[in-house]
């Protein structure tokens, strides 16, 4: 029996032997009646305490439904709405354009938590700032075709909502006092329900169910492995360091990722600007980790 259930099941006992002892008290000695009022005087008590237990589980339930629905709602922004406006700036992106654009993460997560806490980290800033340069060196190609400028500012508006996830998420998911796996599947819901809402009017169910098994095996990896796993860990890992740190980690993955491309892929890597690029952000989180240790209190941490 759940420990509420249980609290709720021995008041209503109290109660039923408060009101068994008190009339099988008059009904036995009329000459003591006089303890009558002290019974009576039980009852009430056990009522009241009754009635506010009652009542505090309501409040709980309440208080609960507005954390399930919160984190619902950051997981719809962080990965249902963010990967609705990832996929549409294909239309007018190449991929390279894409991974270029995605640089400007760690200034969005540095701003977003400076407005939600009323204090801007101009530290902070300034690593994360370091983090896009280093970055910029490992992805800058040659800009300036048609459709680039709405292209990018539909990369924006996706790195905005990623960056504003993930910080709600590790200010929200403290108070709610369980782990991330607990927590994660209510995000997910809500990613699901926006990416059906937004993909219903629009998908080709024909095609789809013309996929090959391969293609089908790249969906599956791409959603549980690259995606479920990968933002697990990710939000997992956000709830656990400073701001800084992870406004520079946004970024760290790209370096990664070229890598792999080369290792796996044997795509063409040029490797001067992946080193020179990668030492920038380096120097980056080496820097933001002085900075936490020797100049920043905890509480401008984030």
């Amino acid at each position: 029996m759940p420990a509420a259930q249980g609290l709720d099941f021995a008041a209503q006992v109290e109660v039923a032997a408060d009101l068994v002892v008190a009339e099988d008290a008059e009904a036995i000695d009329h000459r003591q009646r006089g303890a009558g009022p002290l019974h009576y005087l039980l009852r009430i008590e056990m009522q009241v305490r009754l009635v506010g237990h009652r009542q505090d589980q309501g409040l709980g339930m309440v208080q609960r439904g507005r954390q399930v629905l919160a984190l619902a709602g950051v997981g719809a922004l962080q990965f249902g709405l963010m990967y609705v406006l990832y996929i549409e700036s294909y239309h007018w992106l190449h991929p390279a354009e894409v991974a270029l654009f995605t640089i400007f993460t760690p200034l969005f997560v540095t701003l977003v938590n400076g407005l939600l806490v009323r204090r801007m980290s101009w530290l902070f800033l300034l690593t994360a700032g370091l983090a896009v340069a280093g970055t910029g060196i490992c992805l800058w190609t040659s800009l300036g075709r048609p459709g680039l400028a709405l292209g990018f500012l539909f990369m924006q508006a996706s790195n905005a909502c990623f960056a504003l996830g993930q910080v709600l998420y590790r200010r929200l998911a403290p108070r709610t006092g369980k782990g991330d796996h607990e927590l994660m599947g209510i995000l997910y819901l809500g990613a699901v329900l926006v990416a059906v809402a937004m993909a219903l009017p629009t998908v080709d169910w024909a095609k789809v169910a013309q996929m090959t098994p391969r293609q089908l095996g790249v969906l599956v990896y791409l959603g549980a492995i690259a995606s479920g796993l990968g933002f697990f860990l990710f939000n997992a890992g956000a709830r656990r360091t400073d701001i800084g740190t992870l406004a520079i980690f946004n970024n760290a993955k790209i370096p990664l990722a070229i890598l792999a491309s080369a290792l796996v892929f044997h795509e063409h890597v040029d490797w001067l600007r992946l080193a020179g690029g990668g030492a920038v952000i380096a120097g980056a989180l080496a820097l933001n980790g002085w900075m936490v240790r020797n100049l920043l209190k905890p509480a401008d941490c984030g």
